[in-house]
């Protein structure tokens, strides 16, 4: 099972989150027997897919209810789906290949050292090009 493998469970581990025997999740992941619903569900719940994922009813993973996380203080997922489809095609392949370029790089990206002090160097998600100050140099205002 893929959603097992990628959070790096045995099968003996989903079967203990489960409340199910090893053996269960075995012939699941064979496609010798189908999970009742109350599984299908707990499994849904669990790695926080649809139903319809489960089933492989649909390619789509999320449950409806994420469009509405917030992804910033002021932005929501769907704020994000509802700006890619007002662009045009080349716009859109831009986004995907930026978003990915991030996905690939995400912490690889080191902010160079102010002044000559190492301690300022951090692990960034930052695009290259763009330099973020270091913590120390941050003044709050308590705000």
């Amino acid at each position: 099972m893929k959603l097992r493998t990628e959070k790096g469970l045995r099968q003996k581990d989903l079967s203990a989150i489960l409340s199910l025997s090893p053996s269960s999740i075995s012939n699941y992941e064979k496609d010798e027997y189908w999970p009742d619903l109350n599984t299908i569900c707990k499994m849904a719940d669990y790695f926080n897919v649809t139903t319809d994922y489960i089933l492989g009813r649909t390619e789509y993973r999320c449950p409806p209810e994420i469009l509405d996380k917030y992804v910033t203080k002021d932005y929501m997922i769907h704020n994000i789906v509802n700006t890619l489809l007002t662009l045009d095609s080349d716009s859109i392949n831009a986004a995907v290949n930026y978003v990915n370029y991030l996905k690939e790089n995400h912490n690889k990206v080191m902010v160079k050292p102010t002044a000559g002090r190492p301690e300022n160097v951090r692990k960034t998600s930052a695009h290259p090009g763009q330099h973020q100050k270091s913590s120390k140099n941050n003044k709050t205002t308590g705000t």
